[in-house]
């Protein structure tokens, strides 16, 4: 089984400066990410999935929108596998309502929050909201570790 623990923007430096141990796997490094100009979550996701640089066709479609891109099982490298699974990755099988909670929590605290009271409780809900969705994933993803996929990916946001 090839399984693909993936985390959005960890930061390999970091991971090297503090020699976490269980994130380097048999196989990990640094993925070159310079030809992107806006290396965004979609614009990466996207690309990595489906093998080409999706940049301009996930820009295009504009902030909002491009959230709502997904590519098919034949678009992407994951056909090549028998019985993959791939959980909760953008544009492919991400939890959009999970992504626009988190947007309108984002925006009740930068625009519409009075006082620190109030951002102080934004953020309990926004901190709340973010890890029941990690448990969820993580605990999917340990279940599927088990299933007898032949390539298996977990995307976390956190």
């Amino acid at each position: 089984m090839t399984v693909v623990f993936a985390v959005d923007a960890l930061e390999y430096e970091l991971v090297e400066d503090f020699d976490c141990a269980n994130m380097k796997q048999a196989d990990y490094g640094k993925t070159d990410i310079s030809e992107f100009t806006e290396p965004r979550t979609m614009v990466l996701w996207s690309s990595f999935m489906t093998g080409e640089n999706k940049e301009d066709e996930i820009l295009a479609r504009g902030d909002e929108e491009m959230w709502n891109t997904e590519f098919s099982l034949e678009e992407t490298f994951f056909s090549n596998f028998e019985d993959p699974k791939i959980i909760d990755l953008p544009g492919y099988s991400y939890d959009r309502s999970q992504h626009e909670r988190e947007r309108e929590l984002l925006k009740k605290f930068f625009e519409e929050a009075e006082g620190e009271d109030e951002k102080k409780e934004v953020r309990k809900e926004y901190n709340r909201h973010g890890l029941e969705h990690h448990r969820r994933i993580k605990e999917e993803f340990l279940e599927s570790l088990e299933e007898g996929h032949d390539f298996l990916l977990g995307y976390f946001s956190a």
